[in-house]
């Protein structure tokens, strides 16, 4: 297989000459998932140039597709080129990043915006979370129990992609009661 091209996570266009002397078309690989690649001619006769499209990679996967320009008259004569592209960085964020909640029961809600999975933690235990993670955006609700103290209290709820990546923080304050 001939090597391709690297797109980035953003997309793009790449001119690709096909040397032919005689009618050819454009086959993806079997089973190949390439819909993010496209192709403004799919067939074509001798020598000319195909314009190879690719889409915005949204994920932070990378992934790759293989186009074979197959000779129709001779369809054991084709080259196979594969092309790749980048994932997007991880990013993550959260709103509000801070909440107040009243010295009842009660629960706020929190956005979260993801490109990939994340997980939720929360390091009190008066403090429940609707779910420990997800893929992608999502909402999160961070509930607490009754506060039957005088005095607030505080809880930080952690958002994280994995190792090494950035992590998120909710500050949760419930007041005291009255």
């Amino acid at each position: 297989a001939a090597s391709g091209t690297t797109f980035s996570a953003s997309g793009g266009s790449i001119d690709v000459s096909v040397t032919s002397n005689a009618v050819w078309r454009i086959d993806r690989a079997a089973g190949e998932a390439s819909d993010w690649l496209s192709v403004n001619a799919t067939q074509g006769k001798e020598s000319q140039y195909v314009k190879v499209y690719a889409r915005a990679n949204t994920t932070v996967n990378a992934r790759e597709a293989t186009l074979r320009f197959v000779c129709t008259t001779d369809e054991s004569v084709w080259q196979a080129m594969t092309f790749r592209q980048e994932g997007e960085e991880p990013s993550l964020n959260v709103s509000p990043e801070s909440v107040s909640l009243a010295y009842e029961e009660s629960s706020a809600m929190v956005k979260v915006e993801c490109n990939t999975s994340w997980t939720a933690t929360a390091d009190s235990d008066w403090i429940t979370l609707s779910k420990k993670g997800s893929e992608g955006d999502a909402t999160l609700y961070v509930k607490a129990s009754e506060n039957t103290s005088e005095d607030a209290r505080h809880c930080v709820v952690v958002l994280s992609m994995g190792d090494g990546l950035p992590k998120k923080q909710v500050e949760v304050t419930q007041e005291g009661k009255p």
